[in-house]
């Protein structure tokens, strides 16, 4: 059945804290404010463990920037081949064994790793936060645009997947997602969030989450 495991924090910037994405020095303040309201509002809170889609392939169909038609297969056979050493990907074994493949070494394919997360946040964000689905932007920032039609908010999603157990820090995308949020209030006026979704595939069917949302008040 598999786990995905959620956690989820939001922090309020106003219009101050939007002008400091303009420059290197200002964006160095910004990522100190925001270490600081992660912290004042008691770091990231949990959610009770839920089962990944069982249809997992048909959320990458919908959400992926690019065809990944097998995006799940591939990403289960990596998982399967982790504990064998000496295979190339399509399983011949090395006769060197100072050349021989470290499984370590084995990588999934990049691109549908990123179409794999930007499936699973996809159905995180319609099925868990209850955001409808406005337009995929190919190509440039933000990767989804949604609305949360109880208050008419426009979410700018981005989508970052890691592999393992490791997290790398989020700040520096977030202050990439609220400079696009900043210019994007510019051109057109309304509620917005800038909702940065974080996910690791720890195994084909074993998933974390981090949402940070960013809400602009």
């Amino acid at each position: 059945m598999g786990q995905l495991i959620v956690e989820r924090c939001t922090v309020l910037v106003t219009g101050r804290e939007l002008g400091l994405t303009r420059d290197t020095f200002t964006k160095a303040r910004l990522r100190a404010w925001l270490k600081g309201e992660v912290v004042a509002r008691g770091g990231w809170a949990g959610m009770t463990p839920m089962t990944p889609p069982p249809d997992l392939q048909d959320w990458v169909d919908n959400f992926s920037e690019t065809y990944s038609l097998s995006a799940v297969g591939n990403l289960a056979e990596f998982f399967r081949r982790l504990t064998v050493s000496g295979l190339t990907p399509g399983g011949r074994r090395g006769a060197s064994v100072p050349l021989v493949y470290d499984p370590r070494r084995l990588l999934p394919n990049a691109s549908e790793l990123g179409a794999v997360g930007e499936g699973l946040a996809g159905f995180y964000l319609e099925k868990v936060v209850g955001l409808i689905f406005v337009v995929r932007p190919f190509g440039v920032n933000p990767d989804f645009v949604f609305v949360d039609k109880r208050n008419g908010s426009k979410h700018l999603v981005q989508v970052k997947t890691t592999l393992g157990t490791k997290r790398s820090s989020d700040l520096t995308e977030a202050i990439n997602l609220l400079d696009v949020l900043a210019k994007t209030k510019l051109l057109r006026r309304g509620k917005y969030v800038a909702d940065l979704v974080s996910v690791r595939v720890r195994a084909i069917d074993d998933f974390s989450v981090r949402h940070f949302g960013i809400e602009d008040v």
